[in-house]
């Protein structure tokens, strides 16, 4: 099954594991490229690519609203 996920240049996602990224770009051959934002195994990770396909069915949007601390 296919995901519709429309996925823009900005947008934050995460993983199953927790790796959360943010998209740094889409280039002309639809590979998304992304920043790694947060990694909970503590080593470095540095940018990445991954076809759109690939993407959207690793990651999941996250909504930043639901992050925010209630006033």
């Amino acid at each position: 099954m296919t995901r519709s996920v429309e996925v823009k240049e900005g947008q934050s996602f995460q993983d199953r594991t927790g790796l959360a990224v943010r998209v740094e770009r889409i280039d002309a051959n639809n590979r998304i490229h992304f920043s790694v934002i947060d990694y909970r195994e503590g080593t470095s990770a540095g940018p990445g690519e991954m076809s759109d396909f690939a993407f959207v069915n690793r990651f999941t949007r996250i909504n930043k609203r639901s992050h925010r601390k209630a006033a």
